[in-house]
């Protein structure tokens, strides 16, 4: 049995549909037998719809994988194209916990006063912190590191720190981007932080890509 599961969440127009299922395809080209936990025009138990948390059911979808016993995963967006075996993000969780792109973006612009108040931090405090892509997230849930990260992200999550759409038009949010601010928060706030340099992710060395992306906008 494959160690490694792989997560996607698809819904609404038809081109991420179209897209979940090329992700699909890519994956099963080099990992034929992964377990796949795929949800289309429909949420992951436990997550809430995208308008009451804005991207919410990611954490869901990966602890609903985590509750299935698997203990190696990687969330898709489904716009995402496997184009190698994943070997390397499994190197390099040990020393992130968790793998995820590193967002040009300094993090703050980008972060709400409610978020800031759950971790306990201040503007000043993570001036120099880095937001995230939240393209793809890979766990390993052996490692103490990556079980406290999600831990973090999930219950931020829970508590409605991702954000709502009604928040998000009332301008309230100032900004906030969702699970990839709170991700940043959590890695952070672990001691860690979002990979940067050679992530092997929508690169223009296809010699070398893991993870290319093809979105429709």
């Amino acid at each position: 049995m494959n160690d490694i599961c792989f997560t996607s969440v698809a819904f609404g127009d038809k081109r991420y549909i179209e897209q979940q299922a090329r992700l699909k395809h890519s994956i099963l080209q080099i990992y034929p037998d992964a377990p796949l936990f795929f949800w289309t025009n429909e949420m992951p138990p436990g997550a809430r719809s995208m308008s009451e948390s804005l991207y919410g059911f990611k954490p869901h979808a990966v602890n609903y994988a985590h509750e299935q016993g698997f203990k190696k995963i990687m969330f898709f967006d489904p716009a995402c194209i496997l184009m190698k075996p994943i070997s390397f993000y499994q190197y390099e969780v040990y020393e992130y916990g968790v793998c995820c792109a590193r967002d040009d973006n300094k993090l703050s612009p980008f972060c709400s006063d409610w978020a800031l108040q759950h971790y306990q931090l201040s503007r000043e405090d993570i001036k120099d912190w880095h937001l995230v892509g939240g393209s793809f997230y890979y766990f390993d849930f052996n490692l103490e590191l990556s079980r406290k990260i999600f831990t973090s992200w999930l219950i931020a999550e829970q508590l409605d720190l991702f954000g709502s759409q009604k928040e998000q038009a009332s301008g309230l949010l100032q900004g906030h981007r969702h699970d990839e601010a709170i991700m940043a928060l959590s890695l952070y706030c672990a001691y860690s932080k979002p990979m940067s340099g050679d992530v092997r992710y929508n690169c223009e060395n296809k010699e070398v890509c893991i993870i290319d992306k093809k979105h429709f906008k």
